[in-house]
């Protein structure tokens, strides 16, 4: 089963195009990016407020064997829906390092987790011309950051608190059809203009972990594909890019947890870019390529996304004229709802991690 990439689920040439994709770029920039606001120098370990450093989450992959997927069910239609608030989180995770250029050479780790409440409705009647349009509105309550250099160095004084003042009173609204295409995006609120560079990443983030759906029912083992582009348009820094995002789907099957059914989608991602550099101080070229694999959960019946990861492994190369100089960059996106997802399967891995755990632990008291 594929789809028409060129099309929208519901029929409609896609607006894709309009968007900027950001994250297989690199996310440690877009957070440096910020600006003056977030003072990214090289520092001794810091105190924050408290006393204390702020403690990332470090949010598990989801890790779901197929085998435990039912793969007999009926055909049934992925959909989004209307539902009332709820709290979700956010991880944004990318560990980058820096080849060429004679021996120079760097690692750098950026982390960034936001808490948000996610609410989805219909759009205003006679905005779009597709039907059902939903207009999935998003405010920022919670933020917490890190950006580390490969010896574990801090970089940057207080940037949890210097990011939650940024989004703090943000709302964005992104419109989709059900079937999760991308139709238009627009500020709520955004009291503090220098948010929109760090909220382009948090909604091109998002994006990636909006699948798009076949328009129609799917049966375990039925595949189809889309593409995302990709485009940096940044006239001020002298900096421009486009390229496309080709993600492959498979239906694995439903997981039943009580009444709760919830579809499983894995995912392959496979990109390519080319862009250039023209500022007065220094002109380049550069090109990008990058692959990854996702899963999606589901909420069949209710219309959401239940949780989503997506690992990607990119290279960047930019050539000066002289040596190219290679970025290479371990991303992790992760969609979670508030604190954690308890499913049968992930609970079983859970207690048999903790038994091993328990079990290494009496082993070495008995020696």
């Amino acid at each position: 089963m594929t789809e028409q990439s060129n099309l929208s689920t519901d029929g409609g040439e896609s607006k894709g195009k309009h968007q900027r994709l950001l994250p297989l770029f690199v996310i440690a920039l877009a957070l440096m990016g910020v600006g003056f606001y977030l003072a990214l120098e090289p520092q001794d370990d810091v105190d924050v407020a408290g006393g204390e450093r702020p403690v990332l989450s470090d949010m598990r992959p989801l890790e779901i064997a197929d085998e435990a997927v039912d793969a007999e069910v009926a055909p049934v239609e992925l959909v989004l829906a209307p539902f009332e608030s709820r709290p979700v989180e956010l991880t944004l995770r990318q560990k980058s390092r820096r080849e060429g250029a004679g021996d120079d050479t760097g690692v750098m780790q950026t982390v960034i987790e936001l808490g948000l409440h996610e609410e989805v409705d219909a759009a205003e009647e006679g905005r779009f011309d597709q039907k059902g349009v939903l207009a999935i509105d998003r405010s920022y309550d919670r933020a917490q950051a890190e950006v580390t250099a490969g010896d574990g160095q801090t970089i940057g004084t207080g940037i949890t608190s210097q990011v939650e003042e940024l989004l703090r009173g943000s709302v964005t609204r992104m419109f989709v059809t059900k079937h999760g295409e991308p139709v238009d995006f627009e500020w709520r609120e955004v009291p503090n203009p220098q948010a929109r560079r760090m909220l382009y990443l948090v909604r091109d983030a998002q994006t990636f972990l909006t699948p798009r759906f076949f328009n129609g029912d799917v049966n375990p083992g039925d595949t189809w594909s889309y593409k995302r582009p990709m485009m940096v348009e940044e006239p001020k820094a002298g900096v421009s890019a486009e390229g496309e995002v080709t993600i492959d789907n498979r239906f694995v099957g439903v997981i039943e947890d009580g009444e709760r059914r919830i579809g499983v989608v894995r995912q392959t991602l496979r990109a390519s870019a080319e862009g250039k550099l023209d500022a007065d101080e220094a002109k380049a070229d550069f090109s990008l390529e990058g692959e990854g694999a996702g899963v999606v959960l589901v909420a069949i019946g209710e219309g959401k996304t239940l949780a989503a990861d997506i690992d990607l492994e990119r290279k960047l190369t930019v050539d000066a004229g002289d040596e190219p100089v290679v970025y290479t960059s371990e991303i992790f996106l992760g969609l979670r709802p508030e604190g954690g997802l308890t499913l049968p399967e992930l609970r079983k891995q859970q207690d048999e991690e903790s038994h091993e755990l328990e079990a290494s632990k009496d082993h070495a008291e008995a020696e």
